[in-house]
């Protein structure tokens, strides 16, 4: 089997996971404030299903050429999670379920030999077909645990997102040129983000990415040359 079906079999189960969650979800609980700041779980749910129309859509355009933006623009996806932030909880769960089955479809009509083409994420971020399934991996996984719900936190992330993500996120701080530490280490690997052999933070992957996606304070990490973990600065 190919890392792209495995890829998109991770992302089914970790969307079962996520139906369950919201499976148990009454119309009070979806009203309730989420983990990100200003959104109800509501919001929440409403972005996760339209990411996945999003993504079908430029799964879609691999297999028919027909090129379509993964969003109209910016500010039509924002108008829909507002729109659809209220809906009752059995409508949430439809929504995300027919979406997350559709882009299933669609991902896996994809053939092998499009992995290298380039689609557009969001409005600029320029990335190689294959990562449209990990992609949506870590949309699932990272936007279930801001449920705030207990039965699923950033512990509950699968591993892959770790292993495939801190090195996508770290060049993207390297890039960019502003982090409070120079260098990360975790499952013995070090990551440079400057260009200066100072300060650091070590340890577990899965608290290291919760922590550079801003998921965690660090509270489990350990920091090297400073006195505390820092915050890290929004990624994207």
């Amino acid at each position: 089997m190919s890392q792209w079906h495995r890829d998109l079999d991770e992302v089914a189960i970790e969307t079962d996971r996520l139906l369950a969650t919201v499976s148990a979800m009454d119309d009070a609980s979806v009203s309730e404030p989420a983990v990100l700041p200003g959104w109800t779980r509501g919001h929440v749910l409403a972005h996760i299903e339209g990411n996945a129309d999003g993504l079908a859509r430029l799964a879609r355009y691999l297999t028919d050429g027909v090129e379509r933006p993964m969003y109209s623009s910016r500010e039509a996806r924002n108008a829909d999670v507002t729109l659809h932030a209220p809906w009752p909880a059995i409508e949430h769960l439809h929504a995300i379920a027919e979406s997350a089955t559709q882009l299933d479809r669609d991902m896996r009509g994809v053939n092998e030999d499009a992995m290298d083409q380039t689609v557009t994420l969001g409005a600029v971020l320029q990335v190689p077909a294959s990562r449209l399934a990990p992609q949506r991996l870590l949309e699932v996984s990272v936007h279930h645990s801001d449920l705030g719900i207990a039965s699923y936190t950033w512990r509950d992330w699968p591993g892959r997102l770790a292993e495939y993500f801190i090195p996508i996120v770290v060049a993207d701080f390297r890039e960019g040129g502003t982090f409070p530490v120079d260098w990360i280490e975790t499952d013995g690997l070090r990551l440079e983000i400057t260009d200066v052999t100072g300060s650091g933070v070590r340890g577990d992957s899965g608290e290291m990415l919760a922590w550079l996606l801003g998921r965690t304070h660090g509270a489990g990490l350990e920091p090297i040359g400073i006195a505390t973990v820092p915050v890290a600065p929004p990624w994207r």
